[in-house]
């Protein structure tokens, strides 16, 4: 981190984590009006779930989250316009999970997102609800719900009497849901606005399918809560397509790299935000570097990022910064160029022929995607043909593929940013 104070940073400004619903969020997100729109619509009209598709790193979570909180400061400003509170994190469905340890953690979240919001809720909902929201939170009940269940929080304070398995798997959820229906007593007053991320780690849409339909009664349809389900591309279609939620979502929102003009105000907006005073802080690399790496990778923000960041990293710890445009980007191209040359080198020497050529054919037509369904275009006679060459990608890291059983033609398999630099050096033989 020193090394980007010197630099005139008071912060990383490559951190590739997902922006946050508060105000510098707000000022980093770049050219999601569209999507934005969409999810001030459909939160605000109604509990269906609201859905996100597209590759690791795009920026789903970050347009969430800034989404989420432009709508409670909209609130804030306009009390006529619906309250909808971004729940205080982010959370995840896994192969393993257990469906009651979920929605414990869910309630139990909501109920601290609530306690923080306890000002905002006192003066927008003045006659409705403050004397239920001081008999709630003044209560020995709720002063033993800080105690935490489970791993999702750590200890508060007070005594624990309703602490025990009884209350983790009634009274809290009964409690909760009590309050969300007074602040909330109708859909067009809003909710807490949930998310679910990264549904892909479930592993397959067949067990993130069960795990949604277990969840829809508990949870998903809960009064007083807004629902939004984040996924790579494929798993949320195939998670939905069940009639037990059949009307109870919207069609995915896709979400795809953006164009080269955001790409330049994306570095702009970190270098106005994390600067430490009015003078113009220092990089190594160039703007039109930083707009080469974000098309490199396809719009893939995390990527772009995490490779900016890995170079100034390089630079900081070799003490001989570049000075002018045209070093900085000679030096940042050469190290670039290398970074996907040794790839290349260590993809083509444990790889078959014919899985490049599989590699070359999706590099070339199925930059966005691809499916079983595709093997004619790879030279295949059928999706089981074409599927032992794209395990060998899949192993490399180069190509991932999210499991979709519902639809053999969904294009689910995508390059990852290691399968993009492999591109590179492949195209420009490097």
């Amino acid at each position: 981190m020193a090394g980007y104070q010197d630099w005139g940073f008071w912060k990383n400004p490559f951190q590739p984590h997902a922006l946050g619903a508060n105000p510098e969020g707000t000022e980093l997100l770049v050219g999601r009006d569209h999507e934005l729109t969409l999810l001030g619509l459909r939160l605000g009209s109604s509990r269906k779930i609201l859905t996100f598709e597209g590759v690791n790193g795009i920026g789903k979570t970050s347009l969430v989250n800034v989404g989420a909180y432009r709508l409670f400061t909209q609130h804030c400003n306009d009390p006529a316009q619906p309250l909808l509170v971004p729940c205080r994190r982010a959370f995840q469905l896994g192969a393993e999970t257990h469906t009651r340890d979920f929605v414990n953690g869910v309630f139990l979240e909501v109920a601290q997102t609530l306690v923080g919001t306890e000002s905002e809720l006192r003066s927008r909902l003045t006659g409705r609800a403050p004397d239920a929201l001081d008999r709630w939170l003044n209560s020995p009940t709720f002063q033993s719900i800080s105690v935490g269940i489970g791993s999702y929080l750590s200890a508060g304070s007070g005594d624990e009497p309703n602490s025990g398995f009884g209350f983790e798997s009634s009274g809290l959820k009964a409690l909760v849901l009590h309050f969300l229906k007074e602040v909330f007593p109708e859909d067009e007053n809003g909710g807490v606005v949930c998310t679910i991320d990264n549904l892909e780690l479930v592993r397959t849409s067949i067990r993130a399918k069960s795990l949604l339909e277990e969840l829809r009664d508990e949870v998903l349809v809960a009064p007083g809560l807004r629902w939004v389900v984040c996924g790579s591309s494929g798993i949320v279609h195939g998670a939905f397509s069940s009639p037990r939620m059949e009307g109870y979502f919207y069609p995915p929102i896709q979400v795809v790299g953006l164009e080269e003009d955001a790409a330049a105000e994306i570095l702009r907006s970190r270098l106005r935000v994390f600067a430490k005073g009015n003078d113009e802080p220092y990089l190594p690399l160039t703007e039109a570097d930083f707009i080469f790496v974000h098309r490199l990778f396809n719009g893939n923000l995390r990527a772009t990022l995490g490779r900016c960041d890995d170079y100034c990293q390089l630079i900081q710890e070799s003490g001989e910064p570049p000075e002018d445009d045209e070093e900085k980007r000679g030096m940042f191209l050469a190290w670039l160029q290398n970074d996907a040359s040794e790839i290349r080198k260590s993809v083509e020497a444990e790889t078959a022929p014919r899985a490049l050529q599989v590699f070359d054919v999706v590099a070339e037509d199925f930059a966005e995607g691809f499916s079983p369904g595709d093997y004619k275009a790879f030279g295949c006679n059928s999706a089981s043909a074409l599927r032992p060459h794209v395990k060998v990608l899949e192993e490399l890291g180069i190509v991932a593929t999210e499991k979709d059983e519902t639809d053999q033609r969904r294009r689910n398999s995508q390059l990852t940013p290691k399968g993009w630099l492999l591109r590179y050096a492949r195209k420009y033989n490097f």
